[in-house]
């Protein structure tokens, strides 16, 4: 993808991810002070890691579907949203090289629709199965006056075309948001936290199943006012919502078996900061990804109708690519055949690790 003048970005629909960045730091200043002996890392990774004896450690994270979920509601379909919620927890607990054992969610509903909450229910059970790992709680708000159920939305009808002048609020009694929480478990000799990543380490990235959960606030004002949910759109062979509601790829199982045969240096879940994420691994080392595969439709579509330049894109979106193993040279053909020959997952190396600080895309920085 060719670089152009930047557009519209995260921040003008209302998502300042510096302003975000300032608040992590904020937080992780005041919760480092609650730390007790146990914690071995916490604020800042892919998840906290408590020790709880002289052998294993505890991995701890919890994670949400962010505003996918508004496109669940008005597409009334939510029977893999739940998987996208596992998935979410379940691959940034596995990138510390923990594996998944047991899984807790939180519901809140504008209004209890029993066939709404067993649609969701069966997606977080499909999505545990998937990950190996089992739901042993949960929580159910109904939570009428805090999710009202407002969506902007555009008016009129045209194909490709925005739908007449401005936008509609468009009330929904189907509102709700979910959110959930993972425990792994590691020996601490397994644990897999980036210090070990070195100049000349190869980086193989992992094929994503779409956006996977991330973007959804910026693709929703994009596509949204220029076409509708249900309408066949020819770049994508699919109507607006098959595509924005495939569920998240889980990568715990593939994952699970290279920590277990080969020594990886470290692991990335490409979510919110897309490749930016790299640098939670190890900061003092350039990733460069110059061998990036082509990007599927829907994120040549986003980068058509924004006019978002490739650093606003590599940032915000995985690409086409959800998750990032970083090892030695030589151990690439082994992960990527991990992948193709037992789990069914395309891989490709697609870049490498360097002298240097930074995340780069061929020539563009990122970070």
């Amino acid at each position: 993808m060719s670089s152009k003048k930047q557009g519209i970005t995260y921040k003008d629909v209302g998502v300042d991810t510096a302003k975000i960045g300032k608040i992590h730091s904020i937080i992780g200043g005041m919760i480092a002070g609650t730390h007790g002996e146990h914690v071995i890392s916490g604020y800042g990774h892919y998840a906290g890691l408590i020790s709880i004896d002289d052998e294993r450690v505890l991995a701890i994270h919890v994670d949400g579907v962010g505003s996918k979920v508004i496109v669940a509601s008005l597409a009334k379909r939510y029977s893999t949203i739940g998987i996208d919620c596992i998935a979410m927890n379940a691959n940034d607990v596995v990138c510390v090289g923990a594996e998944p054992i047991a899984f807790v969610d939180y519901l809140a509903v504008r209004s209890p629709d029993a066939d709404m909450i067993e649609e969701i229910m069966k997606g977080l059970a499909q999505g545990a199965r998937e990950a190996n790992l089992s739901i042993v709680g949960g929580e159910l708000a109904v939570l009428p006056d805090l999710l009202a159920g407002e969506f902007e939305m555009s008016k009129g009808k045209g194909k490709g075309k925005t739908r007449g002048r401005g936008k509609v609020k468009e009330r929904v009694d189907n509102a709700f948001d979910l959110a959930g929480a993972v425990i792994g478990i590691a020996r601490k000799d397994e644990l897999i936290l980036g210090e070990s990543i070195s100049a000349g380490d190869v980086i193989v990235g992992i094929a994503s199943n779409g956006l996977h959960a991330n973007g959804y606030t910026l693709v929703r004002h994009l596509l949204l006012s220029r076409y509708r949910l249900d309408e066949r759109i020819d770049e994508l062979g699919s109507t607006l919502e098959d595509e924005l509601l495939k569920p998240t790829r889980i990568y715990v199982k593939p994952v699970l078996d290279m920590i277990r045969s080969m020594d990886i240096h470290g692991i990335a879940h490409i979510t919110g900061g897309a490749f930016k994420k790299l640098t939670r691994l190890n900061s003092n080392v350039r990733f460069v990804l110059n061998s990036m595969p082509e990007p599927p439709s829907i994120f040549k579509l986003i980068k058509m109708h924004a006019k978002i330049d490739d650093a606003e894109m590599y940032s915000t979106f995985n690409m086409g690519i959800g998750l990032c193993v970083i090892a030695s040279k030589g151990d690439e053909d082994a992960i990527i055949s991990i992948c193709k020959n037992h789990h069914d997952m395309d891989a490709y190396v697609i870049g490498k690790v360097e002298e240097g600080k930074g995340v780069y895309v061929n020539d563009i920085r990122l970070v």
